[in-house]
């Protein structure tokens, strides 16, 4: 089976959930996974706050109670680069490339980023229930290390709109450039697998309720 690439952090997530259905919905997607509620929500509050700050579109009233929020981004360096739904691409050497490159081997999105006198700031919106790790914006940061070099320290943030929480994270360029170490692995497991073509199920809790790969594709599905 040919290698398909690059992933993401989502996507490495699902892989490592259940390869199986990361085969239905990714490879050969012959399964669609349809949003819930709870995602659809999620995605107009990030579109919402995209145009308000990259177009100074007005928010709707269903997310005018964030505004605030996005005015201390937009607000904290008046004379820093703002950036909104930063695209972030780079190969399997940690080279920064273009986001349709073939060559492309991790990918992510920044929702607001504002580089500031040599150091970078990044915030991402969350919408649902606030969680402790911080692997996503780890590995945003490494991909930062590569395309901002002047960028000496990352300051890193989850906004957790729902609980009107902030939880932040710090890193240099070395200590943000390591999660290239424990992220390889991870990829290569995946690689692996397409190589092989080898996507053993991995039961959990999800299997009753969410799974939408089927019993007849899955013997552990609805169990």
């Amino acid at each position: 089976m040919s290698k398909v690439l690059p992933t993401s952090f989502s996507s490495l997530s699902k892989f490592e959930t259940c390869p199986r259905q990361y085969y239905y919905q990714k490879i050969t997607q012959e399964v669609q996974d349809p949003p819930g509620e709870a995602a659809l929500w999620g995605s107009r509050v990030h579109e919402a706050l995209e145009e308000y700050l990259r177009d100074g579109k007005e928010l709707p009233n269903t997310v005018k109670m964030y505004q605030k929020y996005a005015d201390q981004l937009k607000d904290r360096f008046p004379d820093g680069e703002l950036l909104v739904e930063k695209e972030l691409a780079v190969d399997a050497n940690f080279q920064p490339c273009a986001w349709g490159d073939p060559n492309a081997w991790f990918r992510g999105i920044i929702d607001v980023a504002i580089l500031h006198d040599g150091a970078l700031y990044m915030f991402d919106w969350k919408t649902g229930r606030k969680k402790s790790d911080f692997d996503q914006l780890t590995l945003f940061a490494a991909m930062a290390t590569s395309y901002y070099p002047e960028a000496q320290q990352i300051h890193a943030a989850y906004i957790w709109l729902k609980e009107k929480a902030v939880t932040r994270k710090s890193f240099t360029r070395d200590e943000a450039r390591k999660a290239w170490a424990d992220l390889s692995p991870r990829v290569k497991r995946l690689e692996e697998a397409l190589e092989y073509d080898n996507w053993p199920a991995r039961p959990s809790g999800l299997c009753k309720r969410w799974c939408a790969v089927g019993r007849l594709r899955c013997e552990h599905c609805g169990s």
